[in-house]
């Protein structure tokens, strides 16, 4: 894979994951933060693309709000929750419940699982265990019984971390339903990932004719590649750059 061409503000749809893309992984998920500079800049790159940049995530809307500007599209839970710029996401009830009562079943597995963090969503639950490896199968085996006890859930493995979402939920179904929107339709999709979950994104991106850039060491069905955050702000200002001179 090679470095991805300049982006095009006034033609392209960015898309882009959280962790791993726009912020290092970190040992606890909470200790994830954007600069203010790396905050404004993305502001500033969605306002010169008129609106047309969104963030896609596995983390709720809400955890998305405290971390991002709310200028910016944010989807949550890998495609369950939208919120456009300026608005909250919308909830379902049937959802939040199902994803209640997994989290119930897994709060005594957390706790008995050193160095593991249950993560509660209003559209599912996740299992963190960056700090603790060790516990990757556990987590696995939890987190599909869990599941299987609930009903209504896939589940997703990540780096060092298992969740459950909604079945048929994926960034690839949500960048799908964003390009059909005003703000996005006609563009041409750019979407930056690190991790499998942003694996049907990519896929998706490039079958409409875009980009996909994956972020950091491993297999992707990505043309290009990025080698950090870092890359990523910096190939983001680039884009900006004319505008700024």
């Amino acid at each position: 894979m090679t470095h991805p061409p300049p982006l095009n503000p006034e033609r392209d749809a960015l898309f882009l994951d959280f962790d791993g893309t726009l912020t290092e992984i970190v040992t606890r998920p909470d200790d994830a933060r954007l600069s203010p500079e790396r905050a404004n800049r993305l502001s500033e790159l969605a306002a010169r693309m008129q609106g047309a940049l969104a963030i896609l995530s596995g983390r709720p809307v809400s955890d998305l709000d405290v971390r991002l500007p709310r200028a910016l599209w944010r989807v949550g839970g890998h495609g369950a929750e939208t919120a456009a710029p300026g608005e909250l996401a919308a909830t379902n009830s049937t959802t939040t419940a199902k994803a209640l009562a997994l989290t119930e079943v897994l709060r005594g597995v957390a706790a008995s699982l050193d160095g593991v963090q249950l993560e509660e969503k209003p559209t599912g639950a996740a299992l963190h265990f960056r700090t603790h490896p060790e516990a990757g199968p556990a987590c696995s085996e939890a987190m599909r019984a869990a599941a299987g006890k609930v009903g209504g859930f896939e589940i997703q493995h990540g780096k060092m971390v298992v969740e459950a979402r909604p079945v048929g939920v994926n960034k690839g179904e949500a960048l799908a339903r964003l390009m059909g929107m005003p703000a996005f339709r006609g563009r041409r999709p750019v979407m930056i990932g690190d991790d499998l979950t942003d694996e049907p994104a990519m896929h998706f991106a490039q079958t409409l004719g875009g980009l996909a850039i994956k972020v950091g060491a491993g297999h992707s069905c990505a043309g290009f590649r990025l080698h950090s955050p870092e890359d990523v702000h910096h190939w983001l200002g680039d884009a900006l750059a004319p505008a700024l001179r």
